[in-house]
C-alpha cells in the first residue's frame, strides 16, 4: 500500500468515526429537544382548544371538534377517564415531566399528558362532564434529519479537501523511487529536481549528492583497475617474451596459458568494473538480430549454436552490454555443455521478451546457483585448466540483466540445463 492510501485511510477513518460520534449525539439531541417542543405545542393547541369548546354550545362542540381534527392531529370528547398510553422510549418520562410542569404554568395543572413512543403524543384535559382527548402524529419530527445530511455532506466535502492537500504533498516521494530505480540501472541518470517543499528539496540535494559521490568513487575504481591493469599488462608481455628463452616445451606451453589466463582475468576485471558504471545510453536494439548474430559467430568459432524465434524482437538496451552478457552466456554454453540452443520467444501479452540458451551440460547445482551470480564465483567442477572461467561471466550478464530492469535464473531441462533471461519489451 503506498504512502498515499495509508494516509488517506487514516484521514477517512478519523473522520468517519468523528462523523458517526457526531452524527449519534446530534440524533439523540435533536429528537429530545425536537420532540419536546412539538409535544409542548400539541399541549398548547389541546389548552386552546378547551378553552374553545367553553365557548360554544354543547351542540355545536362535535362540529368544532371535526372542523379543527385532521389526520395527524385528533380531537374528541368521552365521558369516561380514559387511560394514557406507555411508552418504551426512556426519553419519554422525563419529556412527560416537563410538559406536566408546562400544562401547570399554563393554568391546566389537571391535565395529563404522554407519550406513547417517539412522535405520538396524547393529552388528557379533565371537563366538568367528560373529557377532552387530543392524540397527534409527529410525523413532521423528520425535519431534524436534515441538519444531519448537511453534516454528512460537510464532512465530504473536508474529507476531499484534505485528500487532496495530502496528495500534493506525498506527490514528490515516487520521483525519489523512479530516480533511485534509474541510478541503479544507469549511473549517469539525470538528477533529481530539487523542487518542491524545503523538506523535499533537501532530500533531492542530498540523493543528488550522494548519487555525485557513487559515481566519483565508481571512476576513481575504474581508474585505479586500469592503472594496474596497463601496469600488469606490461609484466605479462616481458614475460610472454621471456618464455621464448625457456627450453622445456612442455612447461613453455604450460606457462603461456598462464599468462593468457592472466590476461583474460584482467579483460573480465576490468568489463565488470565498466559495467558497473552502466553509462551506455539504451536504446532501441532488434534483440532477435542480436541473438541471431552471436549464434552465427559461435557457429563460425566450430561450436554448435542455433537460434530459434521470431525475426525481429524490439526492446529498449544498450547494446553492447547486451552483446557482452549472451556472449558470456554462450560461452558458457558451449564450454561445459557442449552446445548452446537458444530459444526467444515472448509473454503472452508480449510485453517480455524471455530468452533461453539450453545445453547439454550438467547444469549448476541448486544450492550453487545464487552463490554463482557473484563476482569471482564458480562452481567446483569448473575450477580446472581446460574449462575454468575467471568466475565474472555470469556475474556480469546478471549485471546487465538487472540492470535493463530483467530477471536472470537458471531452469533444469530434461538431459541438460538452462539459463533464462526475461527483458522488458520497447513500448509499441
Amino acid at each position: 500500500m503506498s504512502q498515499f492510501a495509508r494516509i488517506a485511510w487514516i484521514i477517512v477513518a478519523g473522520f468517519l468515526a468523528i462523523e458517526l460520534i457526531a452524527h449519534g449525539i446530534r440524533i439523540h439531541d435533536e429528537s429530545v429537544s425536537v420532540t419536546a417542543a412539538y409535544a409542548t405545542s400539541v399541549a398548547d393547541r389541546a389548552i386552546a382548544l378547551d378553552r374553545l369548546l367553553g365557548e360554544v354550545a354543547a351542540a355545536q362542540q362535535p362540529r368544532l371538534l371535526a372542523a379543527v381534527s385532521a389526520p395527524d392531529f385528533q380531537a374528541s370528547l368521552t365521558s369516561t377517564e380514559p387511560r394514557l398510553p406507555s411508552s418504551t422510549w426512556r426519553h419519554a418520562a422525563e419529556i412527560a415531566a416537563a410538559l406536566d410542569a408546562h400544562l401547570l404554568e399554563a393554568g391546566a395543572g389537571d391535565a395529563r399528558i404522554a407519550l406513547s413512543d417517539q412522535s405520538t403524543v396524547t393529552v388528557v384535559v379533565p371537563r366538568a362532564r367528560d373529557y377532552l382527548v387530543v392524540r397527534a402524529d409527529g410525523a413532521g419530527l423528520t425535519a431534524h434529519r436534515r441538519p444531519a445530511f448537511i453534516g454528512t455532506l460537510t464532512t465530504l466535502v473536508v474529507v476531499a479537501l484534505v485528500l487532496w492537500a495530502t496528495r500534493r504533498s506525498v506527490r514528490h516521494l515516487p520521483r525519489f523511487a523512479e530516480a533511485a530505480e534509474a541510478l541503479g540501472r544507469n549511473l549517469a541518470a539525470p538528477a533529481l529536481a530539487e523542487t518542491g517543499p524545503r523538506e523535499v528539496r533537501r532530500v533531492a540535494a542530498a540523493f543528488n549528492e550522494m548519487s555525485r559521490r557513487v559515481r566519483a568513487y565508481l571512476d576513481e575504481r575504474t581508474h585505479i583497475l586500469a592503472a594496474v591493469s596497463h601496469d600488469i599488462r606490461t609484466q605479462l608481455t616481458r614475460l610472454a617474451m621471456r618464455l621464448e628463452y625457456v627450453s622445456d616445451p612442455d612447461q613453455q606451453a604450460r606457462a603461456r596459458e598462464d599468462v593468457a589466463q592472466m590476461t583474460r582475468l584482467l579483460d573480465s576485471v576490468l568489463a565488470f568494473s565498466r559495467e558497473d558504471r552502466a553509462e551506455e545510453p539504451a536504446i532501441a536494439l532488434d534483440l532477435a538480430t542480436l541473438l541471431d548474430t552471436l549464434a552465427d559467430d559461435a557457429r563460425g568459432l566450430g561450436h554448435r549454436c542455433d537460434y530459434h524465434g521470431p525475426i525481429h524482437c524490439v526492446i529498449d538496451g544498450r547494446p553492447t552490454a547486451l552483446r557482452r552478457a549472451f556472449t558470456n552466456l554462450i560461452d558458457n554454453a558451449v564450454r561445459y555443455g557442449g552446445e548452446a540452443d537458444i530459444m526467444l520467444t515472448l509473454t503472452d501479452d508480449g510485453t517480455r521478451a524471455v530468452i533461453e540458451i539450453a545445453d547439454r551440460g550438467p547444469g549448476i547445482p541448486a544450492q550453487d546457483r545464487e552463490r554463482v551470480l557473484q563476482p569471482f564465483q564458480r562452481v567446483e567442477q569448473s575450477r580446472n585448466r581446460t574449462t575454468g572461467g575467471t568466475g565474472l561471466g555470469l556475474a556480469i550478464a546478471h549485471t546487465v540483466v538487472t540492470r535493463h530492469g530483467g530477471r536472470l535464473t537458471f531452469v533444469d531441462r530434461p538431459g541438460g540445463f538452462a539459463v533464462r533471461v526475461e527483458l522488458n519489451r520497447a513500448p509499441h
